[in-house]
């Protein structure tokens, strides 16, 4: 078996069936669903699937998502041509009432393409620990099992140690300029939930994040804090703001990290729009 598609599902039968639709029909493909009826959350559901995929490459794609029409062909194409444990591609995205483009797949394709146009290590790390997201990527699947790399199963951010993880462990990660994937922006998705609870548990998975790469040895790669405590301020009030710095001290947080990135960004068009934006620091 060639690839082995994953899609964690939670009431939306209909986009499920476009989403299944957007793969190829071939004998090299699997397609394995995680019907998540009980509302455990996608890293759970994805973490049902991982022991029961067979192909050699994983690919990961949401229910209400899709590959592009070319998808695939790109993937032949990279993984006949490279020997890379790990292949970014790029992404598109669009609201999925009126099919719309949408931004939420620029920071992704920044990152892809800052690689693209000079492969250098520091472009490399970048890639592997910021790339949150396990989609419009091909992981070799031998590198989650021999790792036992699994994700998160938190209510939101289940994918950032998951996505840090293979991209600590792969041995040479490759790009493609091709766009593969199709990001929905659906209204009252958890995605788009800002609340101090989702705000809360972002954090926390930044936290852990932020103490596996200076345990790794890369603490440069650290992202920024000062989003979140911003948030947490406007969303709780001081009371919130001291509850997150208390939290930060458990996991030994460097809060000054990026602030000078934060500080030039954090009023930029879409922190204003309200997208979600860790800061490279």
């Amino acid at each position: 078996m060639r690839y082995t598609v994953i899609i964690p599902h939670y009431n939306t039968p209909e986009l499920l069936r476009e989403a299944i639709a957007s793969v190829p029909v071939r004998e090299d493909i699997e397609v394995l669903v995680s019907d998540d009826k009980d509302g455990r959350g996608a890293g759970w559901a994805r973490n049902q699937m991982l022991p029961k995929a067979q192909g050699e490459w994983l690919l990961f794609l949401d229910a209400d998502d899709c590959f592009t029409p070319d998808a695939f062909r790109a993937f032949d194409r990279m993984t006949e041509s490279t020997e890379a444990d790990l292949i970014f591609f790029r992404l598109c995205s669009t609201f999925a009432d009126t099919g719309e483009p949408s931004n939420r797949d620029a920071h992704l394709n920044r990152l892809v393409e800052a690689y693209l146009q000079a492969p250098t290590a520091h472009n490399g790390n970048v890639l592997r620990y910021h790339f949150h997201e396990p989609v419009a990527k091909l992981i070799r699947r031998s590198i989650v099992m021999e790792h036992h790399i699994t994700f998160e199963e938190v209510r939101w951010a289940n994918d950032v140690r998951f996505s840090a993880e293979v991209g600590h462990y792969a041995r040479s990660i490759a790009a493609a300029p091709d766009i593969v994937y199709d990001a929905r922006v659906r209204y009252g998705s958890l995605v788009n939930q800002h609340t101090l609870a989702s705000r809360r548990c972002r954090y926390e998975v930044m936290l852990r994040h932020n103490k596996m790469l200076r345990q790794w040895g890369h603490p440069e790669m650290q992202e920024s804090l000062m989003f979140s405590l911003r948030r947490a301020f406007a969303l709780g009030g001081m009371r919130a703001l001291i509850e997150f710095i208390r939290l930060g001290r458990q996991y030994d947080a460097q809060f000054l990290v990026g602030w000078k990135a934060w500080l030039k960004n954090a009023f930029n068009k879409e922190e204003k729009t309200g997208k979600e934006r860790y800061i490279v620091s």
